[in-house]
């Protein structure tokens, strides 16, 4: 990458971030739905990528990871409804809610953990079985 394209880029996030810290100041609801919204689509894209870096690699630990970070995905977007900022959603409670977050994130260290293990082991994994 360039010059050009890293100044670019940092005066793109650079913006994104004063715009997210401007909306937050005055409407949390609204950056904390903006916010979750980001982790979601950065969940998805781990998921995408690793999901099909497993053809190329011909190692399965990428196959466990992204399946932990689409598990992860969909538990982050049921958090954001579940919120109490979707008033139509029958589940929206602050329980829900953690439970949602909780489960987000312990599905993400258990899929470090058993790709690790996967990994160190050398174990041959079922994509199939993954999923």
């Amino acid at each position: 990458m360039n010059r050009r394209g890293i100044v670019t880029s940092a005066a793109l996030v650079a913006g994104g971030a004063s715009i997210l810290a401007w909306i937050g100041l005055y409407n949390y609801p609204v950056f904390h739905v903006a916010t979750e919204l980001v982790g979601i689509a950065i969940c998805a894209s781990v998921f995408s990528i690793g999901w099909n870096a497993r053809h190329i690699t011909n190692q399965d630990h990428f196959a466990i990871m992204a399946s932990g970070f689409l598990g992860c995905a969909i538990l982050e977007f049921l958090h954001m409804l579940a919120h109490g900022h979707f008033p139509a959603v029958f589940f929206a409670n602050p329980n829900a809610t953690v439970h949602f977050l909780l489960a987000a994130r312990t599905i993400i260290a258990v899929a470090f953990l058993h790709a690790l293990y996967v990994r160190e082991r050398k174990i041959q994994v079922d994509q199939e079985v993954v999923l």
